[in-house]
């Protein structure tokens, strides 16, 4: 760099002269002068630059940039900062789309508590609390494993139910309700109901003895064999299973004998022999000999491979913890909407298959039970009654969701479904379904990218302005003179899918963004945990 210097100062002195003897001593002189002047002005000006940037530090740097924007980056905005267009710098956390406390006025009072309301800023303002009968309407709560649903949702909101004089179904999958569910019945005066295969504490239920329509046989048979796959290259395959399952009900319930089983499905399939002498011993049973021909006219091994599919769904019936549990009743469906009743459906999801077959089986005859009140009237009368479902994803082919949350709403029921995420319920069009009937949605801390564009989208989109301030000046003035300020408008989501998927940390490990529509058409944040440290 040195050696650069001494170079042009050489150049300058020779340049100088050559213009000495070419334009005379005066000529020279003068223009010389100018090139003297020009390089102080440029000396003195990069020395106010330096003065400049010392004065105000890092920020003078963006000057240059024409553009100074006064929010940091990782700011979070609330909204109470939503009067205006605000200041931004680069990346903040905008949630500005949220709902104010003020605007929450419906959640003054009710049955159930949501939780507390929560600022961004990690501030605890009141109590939030919703009409039980909001869950007529429907209800999602999704979050990953851990995220506080049991804790914050499933067993708060099964001990409000209850006190309000309710009757509850819930699904237990890990097995952690039994206690807690039975302390809440108890101190609400509520019947206590637990079922359960593998669990020496359950009761018994015979659901085989309680179908009493061609809709509780339907409804059987999907919970037993699931919904067809759409895919299938064979479908005649599953709908002779069901035709063939179909006819084994009718059998079983018309073979003579006291009480029929569940066990007795698996017997009839499996034996063709017993089949046909059910038929021949019970006139009644003859009524369905068309739906089993096929079956009956088949030759042992025609009849092993053909039923081998049948078998292999009815064979759970045959263990010993499942007849244990469906060989009798110690009560029935209808009665949880006679008086105030918790009825725990133990499925844990170690037990896979059979687990979910038999809480579907359940389910299934308790949504029948409410669907019966449209045969009465005075059906507004009724006890209402709540399904508390977590791990609902687990069923979707077994329970027709998108029908039972449309239909029971009319009934005095309710559905809340958990699930781990969106993507659970099946593609777009089978999640829309779902969820398109659920008025209020919980996404808790953590959910997925897809159920944090989901509730995004089901938020919508609004339009925000930023302001995006600058100061600029000459080259080398040390302090820009002049300031320009431009309001930027633009159309962006209600909440951001980070915004969702990652609260700021100062509001804790179980919280969530709630959008309930008749409230407000905007979503607020709400702390889920039961005992505030």
């Amino acid at each position: 760099m040195h050696h650069n210097y001494q170079i042009h100062l050489v150049w300058l002195v020779v340049g100088g002269v050559v213009l000495l003897f070419v334009l005379g001593p005066g000529r020279s002189i003068g223009i010389l002068g100018n090139i003297i002047w020009f390089v102080l002005r440029a000396c003195v000006g990069i020395l106010r630059s330096l003065l400049g940037l010392l004065w105000h530090g890092v920020g003078a740097a963006s000057v240059m940039t024409g553009n100074m924007n006064r929010t940091r980056s990782g700011t979070v905005v609330g909204p109470t900062q939503n009067r205006g267009p605000i200041r931004a710098n680069g990346d903040f956390h905008d949630y500005r789309g949220l709902a104010l406390l003020r605007d929450l006025r419906g959640l003054d009072r009710g049955n159930i508590r949501i939780g507390r309301y929560l600022e961004p800023s990690g501030r605890l303002r009141r109590e939030l609390f919703f009409q039980r009968e909001l869950l007529y309407s429907g209800c999602a709560v999704v979050g990953p494993s851990g995220s506080g649903k049991t804790v914050g949702v499933i067993l708060p909101w099964i001990e409000s139910l209850l006190q309000s004089g309710a009757s509850v179904v819930t699904v237990d999958v890990k097995g952690d309700l039994y206690g807690e569910a039975q302390r809440a019945a108890q101190a609400t005066g509520a019947r206590f109901l637990y079922w359960c295969a593998g669990d020496q504490r359950s009761q018994r239920w015979n659901w085989l003895d309680e179908i009493a329509n061609d809709r509780d046989i339907e409804a059987a048979i999907r919970a037993v064999l699931g919904k067809q796959n759409p895919r299938d290259s064979q479908p005649h395959f599953y709908e002779r299973d069901c035709r063939w399952l179909r006819g084994l009900i009718h059998v079983a319930q018309n073979e003579g004998r006291l009480r029929p089983i569940p066990a007795d499905l698996m017997r009839l399939a499996a034996d063709r022999e017993q089949l046909a002498q059910a038929f021949s011993n019970s006139p009644a049973a003859q009524n369905f000999a068309t739906g089993l021909a096929d079956l009956l006219s088949m030759n042992a091994e025609e009849h092993s491979r053909a039923a081998s599919g049948l078998l292999n769904a009815l064979t759970l019936f045959g263990s010993p913890d499942v007849r244990r549990i469906s060989e009798a009743s110690d009560f029935h469906i209808d009665e949880i909407g006679r008086e105030p009743t918790l009825l725990v459906i133990g499925a844990p999801l170690a037990d896979a298959r059979r687990s979910e077959t038999l809480s579907a089986i359940m389910l299934s005859r308790a949504f029948n039970a409410v669907y019966d009140r449209f045969l009465v009237e005075g059906k507004e009368r009724c006890l209402p009654v709540f399904f508390i479902i977590d791990e609902a994803a687990r069923l979707k082919d077994r329970i027709a969701y998108e029908e039972v949350l449309a239909v029971v709403r009319s009934a005095n029921a309710g559905v809340c479904l958990a699930i781990q995420d969106v993507t659970q319920l099946g593609d777009m069009e089978a999640r829309t379904a779902v969820l398109a009937n659920c008025h209020t949605m919980i996404a808790l801390r953590g959910c997925s990218a897809e159920t944090a564009k989901y509730f995004a989208g089901r938020l919508g989109e609004h339009r925000q302005s930023t302001i995006v301030e600058g100061r600029a000046g000459g080259y080398f003035d040390p302090v820009p003179q002049h300031r320009n300020r431009m309001v930027q408008t633009s159309t962006t989501e209600v909440l951001g899918q980070r915004e969702i998927m990652h609260p700021p940390v100062a509001c804790g490990q179980w919280c969530g963004v709630a959008h309930i529509p008749s409230v407000s058409a905007k979503p607020f944040l709400v702390d889920l945990e039961r005992v505030r440290t």
